[in-house]
């Protein structure tokens, strides 16, 4: 009866232990799908990713969107809508529970990776909370662009250049880490990257310059600031209100305030990056 009793005790525990690992250990859904592109009018892509890693690459079709994403339903909530009629993806990745996020590890809770169509004209918008991102977005027809990080570690690249103009970018971080590669190969008019608590690297180098004029406002708080720009492209640095020291190395002169390279004066467009409101230090690189 003893023997019986052990046993069957062990039966009961073992159920309830198999139970509880199927609660907390769910494996990840999967949603695989595309998309055609309508001509005629601007793809709009909204993203909002709570936890996770987002990876954004150009896609081998022209006209078509490639979406992939695997996360945990116990963590997790997916919103994923296409309107074939505007032209408008909408992803949405909610955690519901910020505990099981902690305890399964963020990165492992969810994974979105998008291709985006190289002919059709691209609006993007995408914000993270406490994700991983990594945008490639080079070789697109990007005409805007606006990012969000509240935080996490975001490398943005654009590694070919962009085959439109793109007429507004806004780039804002919270809390995290900003890496920004070959930013002048996106061909921005307008230009604003703000960021707050962590460390932010923007890479101004390209294939050449885009042949208008250009304006960057970055807006910086605490934390280390590096930037590299080619020293043959007509650049100039304007500082206000810092509170810590600037270290310039370089073909960069100073004047009226600033630091220009050689050939600002003398080119017909140019690039001016206004710098604002540090309380870390800035490091100005020509390449």
């Amino acid at each position: 009866m003893a023997f019986v009793a052990k046993r069957g005790w062990f039966l009961v525990a073992a159920l309830v232990v198999l139970q509880s690992g199927l609660a907390l250990g769910r494996e990840q859904v999967r949603r695989d799908t595309s998309f055609t592109v309508r001509e005629g009018e601007p793809l709009k892509v909204r993203l909002e990713v709570d936890a996770g890693t987002l990876r954004v690459r150009p896609g081998d079709e022209a006209r078509s969107v490639g979406l992939r994403v695997a996360y945990n339903p116990d963590v997790c909530d997916l919103d994923l809508d296409f309107d074939p009629d505007r032209n408008l993806l909408r992803v949405r990745l909610d955690v519901k529970s910020w505990f099981r996020q902690q305890k399964e590890s963020g990165r492992d809770v969810a994974r979105v990776e998008l291709d985006l169509p190289s002919a059709v004209d691209v609006e993007f918008r995408a914000r993270t909370k406490a994700s991983e991102a990594d945008l490639e977005l080079g070789g697109l027809r990007l005409t805007r662009l606006e990012l969000k990080v509240l935080a996490g570690e975001t490398r943005l690249r654009f590694g070919k250049p962009n085959l439109a103009r793109l007429r507004r970018m806004k780039i804002t971080e919270k809390v995290g880490e900003l890496e920004v590669e070959k930013l002048g190969n996106a061909r921005f008019e307008d230009g604003e990257i703000s960021a707050g608590i962590g460390d932010l690297r923007v890479d101004l180098s390209g294939e050449e310059p885009p042949g208008f004029d250009q304006d960057l406002e970055l807006h910086l708080g605490m934390g280390a600031a590096e930037l590299e720009a080619p020293a043959d492209w007509p650049v100039r640095f304007e500082i206000s209100k810092l509170l810590a020291g600037v270290d310039v190395s370089g073909e960069f002169h100073r004047r009226e305030g600033g630091y220009e390279s050689a050939t600002y004066r003398k080119a017909e467009h140019t690039l001016n990056v206004y710098i604002s409101e540090h309380l870390g230090s800035v490091e100005i690189i020509a390449r």
